[in-house]
């Protein structure tokens, strides 16, 4: 396991979150040289309403225009060998989450590591491709769902 200590940049001097548990750290350590690597910071991570917004409008609207589109089976190269599975939601996101890795250069795109500029990246994204190979809009997210007021239920 590797110690990690966060830290800010303010007019070239390092600022650390926790100087105390930082300076004990060193202090205790048993050699007088060493090296540090700096990791940028990738900011807040993404929010349960992005992941929401992904699953239940982009994912959901992209597989039933797949599905109006005839496409109930899709045939892809697995290990060389062509399979057809069954069209799911899973496979839709797989299909979107593929788009969008070849987009940025990228092997993959694990969604559990982002941050919430890579999750709207990905959002935005996923926008553009289903309209632009799938034909199909997918509804802006509703920002003011807070402030509706509750429906009663009798």
């Amino acid at each position: 396991m590797q110690i990690q200590f966060a830290f800010e940049i303010e007019a070239g001097t390092m600022i650390f979150d926790r100087p105390d548990i930082f300076t004990v750290y060193i202090e205790n350590l048993p050699w007088k040289r060493g090296h540090i690597t700096l990791h940028k910071s990738k900011g807040p991570s993404k929010t349960n309403e992005q992941l929401a917004f992904y699953y239940a409008v982009v994912v959901e609207t992209a597989y039933r225009q797949m599905l109006e589109d005839g496409n109930d089976v899709i045939t892809i190269n697995i290990a060389g060998r062509e399979r057809t599975l069954p069209l799911t939601r899973d496979v839709v996101d797989l299909i979107l989450k593929d788009a969008y890795a070849k987009n940025i250069g990228s092997a993959n795109v694990l969604k559990r590591h982002m941050s919430k500029m890579d999750c709207m990246a990905l959002i935005d994204f996923c926008i553009r491709w289903c309209a632009c190979y799938l034909h199909c809009v997918i509804p802006e997210p509703d920002t003011n769902w807070r402030d509706a007021p509750a429906e009663k239920v009798e």
